[in-house]
């Protein structure tokens, strides 16, 4: 699905697609991912387009990008809890 790179990370991935307008047409292929991240949680990605392989593509590329994103934060915020230097002794 596109995923492939966050394998070990992602859980269940849920697709909906819907067609809001029906037979009139226009921009209305609308489809939202539901990703389940370890140590993140659920994500939501959608997208809107009037062809609806294109909108899937739309919402795969917004997960990729968003996964990623979440995971260097949940990196970042680890990096930053530094470990106690000890304070420096002065001996006589």
């Amino acid at each position: 699905m596109g995923l492939r790179r966050f394998e070990g990370r992602v859980g269940q991935v849920t697709v909906r697609l819907k067609d809001v307008n029906g037979p009139r047409g226009g921009i209305d292929k609308h489809c939202q991912l539901l990703v389940e991240v370890t140590d993140v949680g659920q994500l939501v990605f959608e997208a809107v387009h009037s062809d609806l392989s294109r909108a899937i593509e739309r919402a795969v590329h917004r997960a990729k990008h968003g996964i990623a994103r979440q995971l260097r934060r949940l990196g970042q915020h680890r990096g930053m809890v530094r470990p106690r230097r000890e304070s420096p002794s002065y001996a006589d």
